[in-house]
């Protein structure tokens, strides 16, 4: 399964690209962006699937201390 990649500019977003991913993470998606310094998994905090997903992935952090919940 391949994962679709959308390059968003952030200072002129592209509506139908916003959209998509809003749609992805409605249906239980996660998202990978980049920060500072790495890579970041996301995923809608209201969406138990995508709770499940994100926690899946990584199990022994879930473990060991809580996930960042940063909202948009």
């Amino acid at each position: 399964m391949s994962a679709p990649i959308l390059e968003i500019n952030a200072e002129h977003p592209h509506p139908r690209h916003i959209q998509r991913v809003v749609d992805l993470l409605a249906g239980g998606a996660l998202v990978a962006y980049p920060t500072d310094t790495y890579y970041a998994l996301g995923c809608d905090l209201t969406s138990r699937k995508g709770i499940e997903k994100l926690y899946s992935r990584a199990p022994s952090r879930a473990e060991r201390s809580p996930h960042s919940n940063e909202r948009m």
